[in-house]
């Protein structure tokens, strides 16, 4: 009875880590030449800023977009574009989804792997909904 009881809980430990592990990695955006890297973050899914065509000639560039004043001091390299998603294998929700090409956050919205190169993110700002379109990176250098 206890094996069954471990072997159970060392298989849902091992399934909770391939659904966090479908996303992780390098994904590009279709704004700016972005890339954002997908990563687990205390049991769910976020994802950062890593790279776009204009941090590229310069590093130093800010949320100049956000909505709310007080934030537009952060740097954009390293910003939390995704935060608190949870789900898997195919789909997530339940997260925040934030544009720093239009200041946009999204307080619903929705991750759906359609395969394992594209990723739909779906975000919401009150009955208007936009989707990306993600495809993951073909290679992990910057």
């Amino acid at each position: 009875m206890l094996r069954t009881i471990a072997a159970a809980a060392a298989f849902s430990c091992v399934a909770v880590a391939a659904q966090a592990s479908e996303l992780d990695g390098l994904w590009t955006t279709p704004t700016d030449g972005g890339v954002v890297e997908i990563f687990d973050c205390g049991g769910g899914v976020c994802a950062r800023v890593v790279d776009a065509g204009p941090l590229r000639g310069q590093p130093g560039l800010t949320d100049i977009r956000n909505k709310d004043h007080a934030l537009r001091g952060r740097p954009l390299k390293g910003l939390l574009v995704l935060q608190g998603f949870r789900g898997g294998p195919k789909t997530w929700a339940g997260g925040k989804a934030y544009d720093p090409a239009t200041g946009d956050a999204a307080q619903t919205a929705t991750l759906t792997l359609v395969s394992g190169q594209v990723l739909h993110v779906k975000g919401c700002v009150g009955p208007f909904c936009r989707t990306q379109v993600w495809r993951r990176k073909a290679d992990a250098a910057l």
